[in-house]
């Protein structure tokens, strides 16, 4: 019977999926693309205008001096973000106020199935479809690494002295720039833990939907919910960025364990840290959760999510269809 309702599911979902999955993998390749028609020493030169407004950068501006660093920002793009959130924010809130407010729960339960399963098949639709979302993420920016190439400017000839150790430069007219393919420079196997990151980002918001929808009759409000407590959440790690007064604030906000970019950072520079690791030393040799511990963090949040809602949804009395 499970079978039938994870049919069913997926028949409700397939369209807002297909539509957000085919979003994020044009937009990938196209954000990839951008990054490949930007010089080096162009960007660099741009981003230094902005130095004072360092803080507000989820990693370091050195580290964006790099084609992965730039590739990685694609996380904190707003489409990408948005996808996923209205995929989980979707699916979370049909699980209980969605089937009450249709008038389909209790047609749902007349039939030979525990609300245990209903809930299972939505959820393994629900996180089946953030999956493959997150993986369209990683695929669009495979696609972008392995069609396009980047203009580099090789290095001025020069003549080396062996008695004196000197190397002058041979002057010989304008270099011009060659194009190298972006595979060779950068590796898409590197974005594979800021996916995952990714991914336990939209399943936290995952579990908390569900666990609103829930308790609400309407879905309407269990999405109004759910899209209030983002909003705060992102109000919230704003503050904390804006000045070092408010930086306390990022301790009430899930955005903090949201770090796709300094955990491929870590992939990068394993002498940093691996980012397998829940907990790393710091410069001063004290201990501190590592760039696992994030990840961790927010799978955790979205399993409390999904027990509150089990344990909610079995207890309650459902109301009669309007």
């Amino acid at each position: 019977m499970t079978r039938v309702l994870i049919r069913k599911f997926i028949g409700e979902a397939i369209l807002l999926w297909a539509a957000c999955a085919l979003a994020l993998v044009a937009f990938n390749v196209l954000r990839v693309w951008l990054v490949s028609q930007m010089e080096m020493e162009r960007f660099k030169a741009i981003i230094e205008q902005f130095r004072d407004y360092e803080r507000f950068s989820p990693i370091p501006f050195d580290q964006l001096f790099s084609y992965v660093g730039r590739i990685g920002m694609t996380f904190d793009e707003p489409i990408v973000i948005l996808c996923v959130v209205v995929w989980v924010i979707a699916r979370g809130s049909d699980v209980v106020s969605g089937e009450l407010g249709r008038g389909t729960l209790e047609m749902l339960l007349a039939q030979p199935v525990t609300r245990t399963q209903v809930m299972r098949a939505h959820g393994i639709v629900a996180v089946t479809g953030l999956a493959g979302l997150t993986l369209c993420v990683w695929l669009g920016i495979w696609i972008g690494i392995m069609c396009f190439t980047v203009k580099q400017t090789p290095p001025t000839p020069t003549f080396y002295i062996p008695l004196i150790g000197l190397h002058l430069p041979i002057l010989t007219g304008p270099i011009e720039p060659i194009d190298t393919p972006m595979r060779e420079l950068v590796s898409a196997q590197v974005f594979g833990v800021g996916v995952l990151n990714l991914f336990a980002f939209g399943f936290a918001l995952l579990g908390i939907s569900t666990w609103i929808s829930s308790i609400d009759r309407y879905r309407w409000r269990a999405v109004g919910v759910t899209i209030g407590f983002y909003v705060v959440n992102v109000i919230l790690m704003i503050a904390s960025q804006a000045t070092e007064r408010l930086d306390w604030l990022k301790y009430f906000t899930y955005f903090t364990a949201y770090m796709p970019q300094e955990i491929i950072q870590h992939q990068m520079n394993l002498e940093t840290g691996s980012p397998w690791q829940i907990l790393i030393s710091d410069a001063t040799g004290a201990r501190q959760p590592g760039p696992f511990a994030a990840t961790l963090f927010l799978l955790l949040i979205g399993v409390a999510g999904y027990s509150l809602a089990f344990r909610r949804f079995n207890r309650r009395d459902l109301p009669a269809p309007v």
